[in-house]
């Protein structure tokens, strides 16, 4: 016990980085420039990809149609259904009181499938449980570090620069971010940066088959 003040000392002098910066260089670059096939992958023009929003539907439909309940631990090592807790009820209903459960965890499992995050805002009531989630795209939002090494998560609320004040700093405990495989257990990798080129080569195997259809129809007529 004698050396955990110690410990902790040199803790605090840990120079800390964006979670963002510590990715591997060009990784998020890979986003915004064509593949070797010439197509331009991103999460979302992946899904005019069929092979691609097929997986996806398939993985979200059949997650999103699971029970989501709460348990709690027992003194035995066991658990018990709780199924009044709040938060419970939450998931049954509409976690954002707009969408049905089923469809809101259908778009937050997509969220991850494509950009390896998955967002949104915990809005707390006076009893300190979660009242609502509101999801946020994972376009908009990015874990930080202060300088003391503390998280927060930047919101980019419109299209303009920090002076502006269109970026909105949020604590941790007001985000429910659920992050797929990554390189230090805070942020993901996306899947579709990773497999862009293989998406990218079967756009354009699709282009070039429409192409010839039209041209065939062209030298037809």
């Amino acid at each position: 016990m004698k050396r955990l003040p110690s410990i902790l000392k040199r803790k605090e002098k840990r120079n800390y980085q964006s979670a963002a910066n510590l990715a591997a260089p060009g990784f998020t670059a890979s986003l915004q420039v064509p593949s070797i096939a010439g197509i331009l992958v991103t999460p979302q023009t992946a899904l005019t990809f069929t092979a691609y929003y097929g997986a996806v539907r398939v993985i979200t439909e059949d997650k999103a149609s699971l029970p989501f309940l709460v348990f709690q631990r027992q003194a035995d090592g066991g658990s018990k259904l709780e199924a009044a807790h709040p938060v419970s009820y939450l998931f049954r209903r509409s976690p954002d009181g707009e969408t049905t459960s089923l469809n809101w965890r259908e778009s937050y499992t997509s969220h991850v499938l494509g950009w390896g995050n998955a967002y949104a805002e915990i809005e707390w009531n006076s009893e300190g449980y979660p009242e609502s989630l509101h999801m946020i795209h994972p376009s908009v939002i990015l874990p930080k570090r202060t300088g003391e090494g503390k998280l927060y998560y930047e919101l980019q609320t419109a299209i303009g620069s920090r002076a502006d004040g269109r970026y909105r700093n949020i604590p941790p405990w007001r985000i429910l971010h659920f992050a797929g495989l990554g390189f230090n257990g805070l942020v993901g990798y996306s899947p579709v940066a990773l497999a862009r080129e293989s998406i990218g080569l079967g756009k354009a195997a699709e282009q070039f088959g429409a192409l010839h259809i039209e041209h065939e129809r062209g030298s037809a007529a």
